[in-house]
């Protein structure tokens, strides 16, 4: 059977200590709450004995911050599409973020279903290269205040053998990301 992750609340227990306390240290404000040194040790030791992995769900209600970003394209095999996807996550990674790809066709019930899906799990914003079925979909997330980047799919494709691509990618990924942080 597999063995359920540890929660703070758990190591807590185990050592005896605040949820709090734990919760400090392990986000690394332990100096600044005037947590001992070897109490600091003492959670991190026990934190890496057992292999603790934070809960994302838990910091992402937490901070409102999910760090996912979507890219939704008609065709993730489209060659242009699949160079500047790359481009986009590489440069989202080295940001922080995790992404998301989707192929939606030309299906507005397909894409429809997967902004809803997506925006229910609070994802941080959309790349969307839209189709004229979905505008009342794009409207309503704009409307939200969701992040989302609309991209022409004809740019893409007359950027595919040039540096360009590379300048739309992080384009795409500076205009995204400067709409998550606000």
């Amino acid at each position: 059977m597999k063995r359920k992750n540890s929660s703070l609340k758990d190591i807590a227990e185990e050592l005896k200590v605040s949820v709090t306390t734990v919760s400090f240290v392990l986000n690394g404000k332990a100096a600044e709450r005037h947590i001992s040194k070897e109490m600091t040790k003492r959670v991190l030791d026990y934190a890496n004995s057992i292999n603790y992995k934070p809960n994302r769900i838990a910091q992402s209600l937490r901070s409102g911050k999910t760090n996912i970003l979507v890219f939704m394209v008609e065709d993730i095999s489209d060659v242009s599409f699949s160079k500047l996807v790359k481009f986009f996550e590489d440069i989202a990674y080295q940001k922080g973020y995790k992404v998301i790809f989707c192929s939606i066709g030309n299906e507005a019930t397909r894409s429809l279903e997967i902004i809803d899906f997506y925006s229910l799990l609070q994802v941080d914003g959309f790349v969307i290269v839209p189709s004229s079925a979905i505008k009342y979909k794009i409207d309503e997330l704009v409307e939200s205040g969701k992040p989302i980047v609309l991209l022409n799919k004809d740019l893409v494709k007359q950027a595919f053998d040039g540096p360009s691509l590379f300048k739309i990618a992080n384009d795409q990924i500076e205009s995204l990301l400067k709409l998550v942080n606000c």
